[in-house]
């Protein structure tokens, strides 16, 4: 896939508080059905730039499908002036039925589908039943984001309706449930979130963070959860600041520590790149006047997000990770899960401080998943900290976390060594491979029983057969 390919499904993923997931973004691209718009409009936009910054020619922003109960063209004045910039509006704005915006956005992901395929995030907690089908790729553990939050109507742990989403710099989608006089507040608020959206494919931010953040190829999912952060939490940090100017604070973002905190893990999961990203934005930068400098000097990791690490001073630790899958299973591609991962990961089971400090000595990760014949899906997850205590402590929370997975299962057995707990039909499995790394076996108990572990701090090797475990 060409640069300009991935930024292009990046940007259609990413600009509008509706996400489909990969695959189907990719088809988006392709087949423009699910924007509205053209593939050369999105395209264009956001590879080079097609309309001038500067060729404001009409502020009237119609209509279509409905009526808003706002004044529309002055938030999006107000949002403009925010941000200090002088951009062209969108050219419509488009009433939808929450039915039309679901086939859309291709509605929420099926967890529930009983795919014997797993996704790690569904395996680690996050997302329901924790089992999920999907591509290849993994491209399946993200889970949409539904506008839970600040662009929502309402939410639940399988995901909410979308209130809103800016599918180009030339249109935004607007739920007809939102666009009614019953809450004004709240839609002024989405429509200054959606309309920082429409400025930065004005400003091609996607495109300017895809080449800071050296995207080439497929990203890691790390990689993909800093750049929805700054995208997201770019147009959060404008929201809360048109809070203050124009609403007095009188609106419950997505951003408030309550929120996010009281969110159930898939939700969370879905809204940290609004409220860490926020933060991280809101700690750089005195005033949204300069928020188009973070698209080309952007944080790298999700680490550097979580501890406002403005100079990008953390950086990650080498790790290599290699997996023999043994016979008939297949290996996939490596992946980077990164600290914010982790953090919500393990706080599926522990108290919010103890999974904060188990993830915060975070060096770096590489996961790769094993497929059995028939689907099924085990991971390797290999984990480096940056430093012997940094380890011990991730070990002993990552114990207590299975410990209370096999508890709340009673499927804990004296047949279990320490290292080994079953949780229904997954089996984990940890092994300490040096004095700065920790490895996660997880999956089929053949797979997680039958496999050899061993490294260094730099490197570790998995091989798969029918000997005895560590």
């Amino acid at each position: 896939m060409s640069r300009i390919a991935i930024a292009c499904a990046l940007c259609l993923l990413l600009a509008g508080c509706a996400a489909p997931t990969a695959q189907q973004t990719t088809v988006a691209s392709e087949t423009s059905g699910a924007t509205g718009t053209t593939d050369a409009d999105s395209a264009a936009t956001d590879s080079t730039g097609s309309e001038n910054e500067s060729a404001v020619s009409d502020r009237d922003i119609p209509v279509s499908g409905g009526s808003l109960p706002v004044a529309h063209e002055e938030i999006f004045a107000r949002t403009t002036d925010l941000l200090g910039t002088d951009v062209a509006p969108p050219t419509v704005l488009i009433v939808k039925s929450a039915a039309e915006i679901r086939n859309d956005t291709g509605g929420p992901p099926n967890a529930g589908s009983g795919s014997s395929a797993r996704s790690f995030a569904g395996v680690m907690g996050i997302g329901g039943d924790g089992g999920s089908g999907g591509s290849d790729d993994d491209s399946d553990d993200e889970t949409t984001d539904d506008g839970s939050g600040d662009e929502s109507d309402g939410g639940s742990d399988r995901g909410v309706s979308v209130a809103a989403y800016a599918p180009s710099a030339r249109s935004v989608i607007v739920n007809e449930r939102v666009a009614t006089a019953a809450d004004e507040r709240a839609l002024e608020r989405t429509l200054a979130h959606e309309f920082v959206h429409t400025v930065q494919f004005r400003q091609r931010a996607f495109a300017r963070l895809q080449r800071a953040l050296d995207v080439d190829g497929t990203p890691t999912r790390d990689t993909y959860l800093t750049y929805a952060s700054v995208v997201e939490g770019a147009a959060a940090f404008v929201g809360d600041a048109y809070d203050r100017r124009y609403l007095a604070g009188d609106w419950a973002s997505i951003t408030t520590t309550e929120r996010y905190r009281s969110a159930p893990p898939r939700v969370k999961y879905s809204i940290a790149r609004y409220y860490f990203g926020s933060r991280y934005l809101s700690h750089r930068f005195d005033s949204p006047r300069n928020l188009s400098a973070v698209y080309d000097a952007p944080p790298r990791t999700t680490e550097q997000i979580l501890h406002n690490d403005t100079d990008r001073s953390e950086t990650p630790r080498s790790l290599a990770l290699s997996v023999e899958p043994g016979e008939n299973r297949t290996r996939g591609r490596s992946d980077t899960y990164g600290e914010l991962f982790t953090r919500i990961a393990v706080g599926t089971e522990l108290n919010r401080t103890r999974a904060a400090d188990a993830a915060a000595g975070w060096g770096t990760d590489r996961l790769v998943r094993v497929t059995d014949e028939d689907g099924t899906r085990s991971y390797v997850w290999a984990t480096r900290w940056d430093s012997p205590s940094e380890a011990d402590e991730f070990e002993m929370a990552l114990t207590t976390y299975l410990d209370a997975r096999a508890n709340e299962s009673a499927n804990r057995s004296a047949a279990d060594s320490p290292t080994t707990w079953r949780d229904g039909e997954l089996t984990f499995r940890t092994v300490r491979t040096s004095e700065e790394s920790v490895v996660l076996l997880a999956g089929t108990e053949s797979f997680v029983r039958s496999a050899s572990v061993s490294g260094t701090n730099e490197s570790v090797s998995v091989a798969a057969g029918e000997g005895a475990h560590d």
